[in-house]
């Protein structure tokens, strides 16, 4: 590491505690006071600022006036205490970009009817950890100016809106809670990116009587839901396959293909099981006798997605994230079994159909994924190399095109599998692909909803 980069760390870890402790005062600043409170404290300030000589200015009675019902109000929300049940009706999946709706029950055992409440539902700490601020690289960082490079108050803002999907918590009236009743409020959000999204808790809210500023009632509900890719319904991806057989049985080939059909029947032989002895058979002729059945073939494709680029790479890997999720969508599952493969520290392959795991377990896996700067394509190509056995064709989804992803598709076509390659193609590349088999997808067009794109 040189000297510079050790100087720039330095700078920017002074940086990154003094963002930490600006961003647990903002938000508690942000609520605590009403929009009443926001001017009258700005008041405050600037009348302070003129009133210093109060020779000069009476700018000092104003303060003087605005400070001590500041102090009142603050007094007066010192303590707040309400007894009531809160609980989210909510569902564990929402989408990218798509209004998603949830309720929050409340059930009141006050003795008194409350009126004026207010609600928060706080997501959990979006802060990250020193070691996130340093290594992370914000997608427009390199094109920033050195001062705004060290500083990394860019960086600061798009890990705090990455990690709260463009969630911003809002204050909703409570209606009036009557003793031993139940409301329900409806909250509308919309993620901005895929991830999963944690619910802390929920504040209850009662302003003071001038009303600047608010008593929290903290109720700790921690929660989680997956928030998944974009989707969009694209046709289904037609490849030139042929069944094959899958040594060990598959559960869910008894849907998907021949999964032992009967064929023949043979002399029993010691050894054999008894689960295929015909009873029926064996009664006719009065001599044990075997049911023999056919091995399992069926249609079986793998699904690969690049994951391996920095952090120039991110928009194109967004795109062939929601790529992914459509193509998993669109794929009849009932009738083949999709191995989904990607790489992050290790190869995950997770294999789709009637028995094994479901589309939705994709789609949690999607949610989370992230780009990989440190592995190379070829952990993807030993994975795929050696399934190559029992696939029956393979889509590849690439965000880069460079010789290890061409001997990659060329080993894969040279070996008899089917190959469709989808290439997420940025507006900075100038590379153009003359190949069957292989379609560009500009950014734009996953954007506009991949309509006639696949």
């Amino acid at each position: 590491m040189s000297a510079g980069t050790t100087t720039k760390q330095f700078f920017q870890t002074i940086f990154y505690y003094i963002y930490r402790r600006y961003n647990a005062h903002a938000i508690r600043m942000q609520f605590r006071l009403t929009d009443t409170g926001k001017f009258i404290f700005a008041s405050i300030i600037i009348s302070g600022a003129l009133g210093i000589d109060t020779q000069l200015t009476m700018a000092f009675v104003v303060f003087t006036l605005l400070f001590s019902i500041f102090f009142i109000s603050i007094f007066y929300v010192i303590r707040f205490n309400i007894n009531i049940e809160v609980s989210r009706i909510i569902s564990p999946y929402a989408a990218a970009l798509t209004p998603f709706n949830y309720k929050v029950q409340i059930i009141s055992y006050s003795e008194r009817d409350q009126s004026g409440l207010e609600l928060i539902d706080m997501p959990s700490d979006p802060r990250p950890s020193l070691n996130e601020f340093l290594t992370a690289r914000e997608p427009q960082e390199s094109k920033r100016n050195i001062y705004d490079r060290t500083l990394a108050f860019y960086r600061w803002a798009w890990l705090i809106d990455k990690k709260n999907h463009g969630i911003k918590p809002k204050v909703i009236e409570i209606p009036t809670l009557y003793t031993n009743k139940s409301v329900e409020i409806q909250i509308n959000i919309i993620p901005e990116s895929r991830g999963v999204f944690s619910f802390k808790e929920i504040i209850i809210c009662k302003s003071d009587p001038i009303g600047l500023f608010r008593a929290f009632h903290k109720i700790p509900l921690a929660e989680s839901i997956y928030i998944l890719p974009r989707q969009y319904p694209i046709p289904l991806v037609h490849l030139d396959e042929t069944r094959k057989y899958n040594l060990g049985g598959v559960t869910s080939a008894l849907s998907v293909g021949d999964s032992m059909e009967f064929y023949a029947i043979r002399d029993y032989i010691y050894g054999d099981s008894i689960r295929h002895i015909d009873w029926k058979g064996w009664a006719k002729t009065d001599k044990p006798v075997i049911k023999e059945y056919h091995e399992e073939y069926f249609s079986r494709h793998g699904l690969a997605l690049d994951t391996f680029g920095d952090s120039d790479y991110v928009d194109a890997f967004e795109g062939a994230v929601t790529v992914a999720a459509s193509l998993i969508l669109a794929i009849k599952s009932q009738e083949t079994l999709i191995d989904f493969m990607f790489v992050e520290d290790v190869v995950h392959s997770i294999t789709v159909g009637r028995g094994l795991a479901h589309k939705i377990n994709v789609m949690e896996l999607l949610s989370v994924v992230t780009l990989n700067e440190t592995n190379s394509i070829d952990l993807l190509s030993q994975s795929l190399i050696e399934k190559i056995r029992i696939l029956s064709g393979i889509v590849l989804i690439f965000i880069k095109w460079d010789k290890e992803r061409k001997e990659l598709v060329d080993y894969l076509r040279s070996a008899g599998i089917p190959v469709k390659v989808f290439y997420i193609k940025r507006s900075s590349d100038e590379l153009k692909i003359n190949s069957s088999g292989i379609t560009l997808i500009e950014l734009e067009d996953i954007n506009s909803g991949l309509k006639d794109v696949i």
